[in-house]
């Protein structure tokens, strides 16, 4: 059994792939080629073929499955195909266990720009991962994933390494799934086919989801989401960085793939590498929303969205989002007097002055926790300073949700995210509390 595995990986079109060959797996099955299908989001997003091969651990940690794997080939023999197809980003994290089990096995991965990649990359942080932070430069640019496959498939018997280019000018066909369709052998008539799926926010849209990333409710970011896809406002195209952070960051670029092409042969390099060292960056917009177009916005959204505009609006001025209702989002919605669920209340900004530590597990503060009110604390509780900020926040979350003080827990676990930003259980549990807090009441 032939068995071909497409790794991505992210944003080099993957979720158009996967789209095309879900919907066409009869078409494939006539070419006898086996594509598991899988579900789909209503934006035509989802991730492929990886729980067909792999399952979650109590941890929540991805392993390949044999018996999955197993079931699959059987599954295929029985279709009577000759080739088991199989696609999704999480392989280019785990690719060798896969390739340990099956035999003779063909791995396609798409080579994007990193310029493009990187801030593409951004923007799907912030569209499905609740990421608030602005842009950062990469301060290199690093192919080691690829590398290591390009090395583990040369040392396998029956492996094979495709590198194909993104890009209109590269794609056999003029679009990815032409090239992809070409590259895997089958002869279906995709004419017309040219669809883009899971693409990039406006800056507008960026900026409005990343402020509310703030606040991690899922039923909500759920149907903003859908509306922001739709909105295009006047800034479509548009680059993040600085022109020197931009240039700084096409110099590393241009220098990493030099050095990967010379140790993996890629047909059309010398061109790929010619037009990344010619291309051009888009209008800089600096991060940040005038109060032009987050106008324009929020008057879309209150058009369109009478409902999504009321839950945002009780957010915005809720007293428990204070970098919500003291921006430019809370002097937007300002017309709306909704409270969001229950009032939480108010206290004085020096409340670190006024109240006892006994206060500070009590009720609920909304202002921001400076490192001075966390120096205060440690001393009302005779704490090491050798503890780290994030976590010691997080610790007092965590403390309150076993008390059964939800305002509490999500204040904290807010509070946590300001010092660990990128903190997986701080994400998660600000996600459970915010669900538990108000979605009921939206």
């Amino acid at each position: 059994m032939n068995v071909i595995l497409h790794v991505g990986p992210g944003k080099t079109g993957s979720s158009a792939i996967q789209k095309w060959l879900n919907e066409h797996s009869d078409t494939l099955l006539s070419e006898g080629v086996f594509y598991p299908e899988h579900s789909l989001d209503e934006n035509g997003v989802s991730s492929g073929n990886a729980l067909s091969i792999f399952e979650y651990d109590s941890k929540g940690q991805l392993h390949f499955s044999e018996s999955k794997a197993k079931f699959l080939l059987e599954n295929a023999r029985a279709k009577q195909c000759h080739t088991l197809l199989l696609s999704s980003e999480a392989f280019i994290a785990r690719f060798e266990p896969v390739l340990h089990f099956f035999d003779r096995c063909k791995v396609i991965f798409y080579l994007r720009n990193p310029v493009e990649c990187a801030e593409s990359l951004y923007n799907q942080s912030v569209k499905r991962h609740y990421n608030c932070n602005t842009i950062q430069v990469p301060s290199e640019v690093s192919f080691s994933r690829l590398l290591k496959l390009s090395q583990t498939i040369k040392n396998k018997k029956d492996g094979q390494l495709s590198v194909r280019l993104y890009g209109a000018r590269f794609f056999n066909g003029g679009n990815i799934i032409r090239d992809f369709t070409s590259t895997i052998g089958l002869t279906a008539n995709m004419d017309g086919y040219d669809k883009q799926i899971n693409g990039s926010y406006s800056f507008p849209a960026l900026e409005f989801k990343r402020w509310f990333n703030l606040v991690p409710i899922s039923a909500v970011h759920h149907r903003l989401d859908r509306f922001l896809q739709q909105y295009c406002g006047k800034t479509e195209q548009f680059s993040l960085y600085t022109k020197k952070q931009y240039e700084e960051f096409k110099a590393l670029s241009i220098n990493a793939l030099e050095d990967l092409f010379k140790n993996i042969g890629v047909e059309g390099d010398k061109q790929f590498l010619e037009e990344v060292k010619q291309s051009s960056q888009a209008p800089v917009f600096e991060q940040g929303l005038g109060k032009e177009c987050l106008t324009d916005l929020v008057q879309k959204i209150k058009s369109e969205d009478k409902h999504l505009y009321s839950e945002l609006s009780q957010i915005a001025l809720s007293p428990a989002h204070p970098d919500l209702r003291d921006g430019v989002i809370g002097k937007a919605f300002s017309g709306v007097r909704t409270p969001l669920g229950r009032k939480l209340r108010p206290v004085s900004l020096s409340f670190r002055k006024k109240l006892t530590v006994t206060d500070c597990f009590s009720s609920v503060p909304v202002s921001v926790v400076s490192k001075e009110h966390l120096q205060w604390i440690r001393d009302k509780l005779k704490l090491a300073n050798n503890i780290d900020d994030g976590i010691l926040l997080r610790d007092f979350a965590l403390f309150h949700e076993e008390l059964g003080n939800i305002d509490m827990a999500y204040y904290f676990m807010r509070e946590a995210r300001r010092y660990r930003p990128h903190g997986v259980i701080i994400l998660g549990k600000l996600k459970e509390y915010s669900d538990s807090l108000y979605s009921k009441q939206m």
